[in-house]
């Protein structure tokens, strides 16, 4: 980041996702924070820039997608002793991460339905978490003070809930639907620029449509029953999409947006936006 004169003023540390085959043997180490040797030189690097432009902590962003995510919560759960613990003050963010650090210096975005976020939580081994899951590697719900634990994307996965088998596991292919959706849509977005946005917390239900054109027509996007989910008929955010979106209130109290498209808005009970 830099000021008009191209001074630059902030700096930021992007981890990537996983791009290689090799990168999943990352993930056997990930929780045990056998990687956190191979941060310190590029961290390094970015403190002498930093310091060379009469930058500190302060002023760098650390962040990252998926395994990505995972080492933004590694870099955060060392941050006092890392590099001279210079990064200890910098800004975490960390989207569709499997590892979850616990502190105040991180916030962890991803989709409650996402089957890679939350999914080794703060275990600090591959296998300890592996134990947490059930036979079929689903992605346990559990809730964090660092996450989004109920942000929810209603692709057409979760659409077919009840009828899909392990819609939450690792291994169901149509069930990494919602991480591709994370990196490459713009649901966080969507919510983001929500005219509700100011009344939802963290841990605020959210559901945006994420919905293809096949399905939209004919499903109803609303807080739903499903295996991910612990907050059915608790008060929800349901987000339509720029196209015409079917959107159906729960049993409470919610808030329906439409945006875009023509869009049909059903409501039933409860004291409804």
């Amino acid at each position: 980041q830099t000021d008009e004169s191209g001074q630059i003023t902030g700096l930021a540390v992007c981890f990537a996702g996983t791009n290689s085959m090799l990168d999943v043997l990352d993930y056997l180490q990930m929780n045990a924070d056998a990687l956190v040797p191979s941060m310190v030189p590029v961290l390094e690097a970015v403190r002498a820039l930093a310091l060379a432009n009469g930058l500190d902590g302060q002023d760098v962003t650390i962040t990252g997608y998926s395994l990505g995510g995972g080492m933004t919560n590694i870099l955060s759960r060392h941050a006092d002793t890392v590099v001279d613990g210079f990064f200890a003050e910098s800004d975490y963010y960390g989207f569709a991460s499997p590892v979850i650090h616990e502190s105040d210096r991180i916030l962890n975005v991803g989709f409650e339905n996402d089957v890679v976020h939350r999914a080794t939580g703060d275990s600090h081994s591959f296998w300890q978490a592996v134990a947490q899951a059930d036979p079929s590697l689903s992605n346990p719900d559990r809730d964090f003070s660092t996450s989004t634990d109920n942000f929810v994307l209603f692709d057409d996965t979760y659409a077919a809930a009840e009828i899909t088998l392990g819609v939450d596991s690792l291994l169901n292919p149509l069930a990494w639907l919602a991480h591709i959706e994370g990196a490459s849509g713009d649901a966080i977005e969507r919510a983001g620029a929500s005219r509700f946005y100011h009344l939802m917390d963290q841990d605020s239900t959210v559901v945006v449509s994420g919905l293809g054109g096949d399905l939209r027509e004919h499903v109803w996007v609303r807080d739903k029953a499903a295996p991910t989910s612990d907050h059915f008929g608790a008060a929800a955010f349901v987000i339509g999409s720029e196209a015409g979106d079917r959107l159906a209130d729960g049993s409470a109290n919610d808030w329906l947006e439409g945006l875009g498209g023509d869009d049909t808005i059903r409501v039933s009970s409860g004291l409804n936006v």
